[in-house]
């Protein structure tokens, strides 16, 4: 009997620490989407504007990470979506590459 409270009482505890945790990673991630806002291509330092000179952009978003502004720039081309995360200055900071799915242009 004490076995099966004591069984209980840990398990009631490993919840309650893996709730806690779940709550504060959602929250953390709320406020990373919190500070994200589409803006303007003529926004973006010239540097990147520049850059992008002959490239058609479906959007841009300015977002804090880290105290740093950083911009991720969407461009879609033969049904490749790339998502480029630029800094304040131009550096290439990381890249996204999203396939179209071949087998909804089939209708399979």
């Amino acid at each position: 009997m004490k076995n099966q409270h004591r069984s209980i009482l840990l398990l009631t505890l490993a919840l309650l620490t893996i709730s806690a945790y779940s709550t504060s990673l959602r929250a953390f991630a709320d406020n990373d989407d919190e500070n994200e806002q589409t803006i303007a291509l003529k926004e973006l330092p010239q540097v990147i504007q520049d850059a992008l000179k002959g490239v058609e952009v479906e959007e841009v978003e300015k977002e804090t990470k880290d105290g740093k502004t950083v911009y991720e720039v969407e461009i879609e081309a033969d049904d490749v979506e790339i998502e480029l995360t630029l800094s304040a200055s131009g550096q290439l900071l990381g890249v996204e590459i999203e396939h179209e799915d071949d087998s909804d242009e089939n209708g399979n």
